[in-house]
């Protein structure tokens, strides 16, 4: 056990800022931001006498994505949009793409205030009819800035010309060691923010999907942490839900912290480098051994593939691991993921119907 622990530690003692200050339980301002504090450790450590507040999740049920419409005029094909929207009542950000953004069809207000709810708009964007691959969505690992997040939606981007409508979802960084104890909590099964705003997104979409076309396919695509993210956030779904995940969500996960089960969904596919041993079930699987992931995380019932190494050494972590979302290895992957999904389902691309 005590091998396991360390090997859960790892990326921490390797890659730690010992000036950081100690991860704190997440809660919520009144902005809807998040903010890391606990009032009585704080209270400890300026010698304050505080009691300590209580942070419930704010009780809003809105989803929203807003949509700049002066920005979406001027977007070139696999071009990504940064917007901001509201899952819950909290702030996210979020990169969209898509090339027929010119099938909307926008109220007289949305005209004259500029800006338009992609969530009220997604039939305008998706098939009505037909098994293809209409939406995909995509969500990032630990320590992933904004720059690098919208670099990846849209290396995805540009990896489907058919102009499929793409959401991809900020999972916000708060440095390295804060990150790591955060997915130590979801692996714990604790619903962490990024769990709790994953969960709801799942749940807007899939409703809204299966009403307008109960055949169409959603192809997820996730890196790192998103792997235990996503995980928990399917296993917090009300059953009927995950019954029509299982109509539409194909997921297709790269170096996943916790590889999903086949059965969460249409189809899950896991990928891990054999040179990447930075997520749980990277060390797992590559230093403890199948068994071993099996019987502590419950692999038996999950498809995983492990691919050689196609990442050059300056794309790798400290030179040696294959983690990197952009680097050689899984970029690759992508696009042969890409395109199977296009030979055996085709791409949406925007015509009429």
């Amino acid at each position: 056990m005590w091998r396991i622990l360390f090997l859960l530690f790892l990326p921490t003692l390797l890659f730690a800022n010992h000036n950081e200050l100690p991860d704190l339980p997440d809660c919520w301002d009144k902005e809807g931001e998040e903010i890391f504090w606990d009032a009585a450790s704080l209270c400890n450590q300026l010698e304050i006498e505080e009691e300590p507040e209580i942070c419930e999740w704010p009780s809003d049920d809105s989803f929203s994505i807003q949509l700049k419409l002066k920005e979406l005029e001027e977007l070139s094909p696999g071009q990504v949009l940064r917007c901001e929207g509201r899952i819950g009542g909290l702030k996210v950000d979020l990169g969209i793409a898509c090339s027929f953004f010119h099938r909307l069809h926008l109220t007289e207000q949305e005209i004259e205030e500029g800006t338009a709810d992609l969530a009220c708009h997604l039939g305008d964007l998706l098939p009505h009819q037909g098994k293809q691959l209409g939406l995909l969505t995509y969500q990032n690992g630990i320590k992933t800035s904004m720059k690098v997040f919208l670099e990846s939606c849209e290396t995805i981007a540009k990896k489907v010309p058919e102009g499929t409508l793409l959401i991809g979802l900020h999972n916000k960084t708060k440095g390295l060691t804060r990150d790591v104890l955060r997915i130590l909590r979801e692996v714990a099964f604790i619903d962490t923010p990024a769990v709790l705003k994953t969960r709801k997104l799942i749940k807007e979409l899939s409703l809204r999907m299966h009403s307008i076309n109960p055949e169409l396919l959603w192809g997820s695509i996730l890196h790192s942490e998103a792997g235990v993210i996503t995980r928990r956030a399917i296993e917090g779904l009300d059953p009927s839900l995950r019954v029509i995940l299982k109509e539409h969500l194909y997921v297709f996960a790269m170096s996943p912290v916790l590889p999903i089960p086949a059965n969460y969904g249409y189809y899950s596919l896991n990928l891990y480098s054999k040179h990447d041993f930075l997520s749980v079930g990277g060390y797992l699987f590559g230093i403890g051994g199948r068994k071993l992931a099996d019987f502590l995380f419950d692999t038996n019932n999950c498809h995983l593939f492990f691919i050689p190494s196609a990442s050059k050494w300056r794309d790798r972590t400290l030179l040696f691991f294959d983690h990197s979302f952009l680097g050689g290895t899984y970029t690759n992957a992508l696009g042969d993921q890409i395109q199977r999904w296009r030979t055996r389902y085709g791409f949406y691309k925007g015509s009429a119907g």
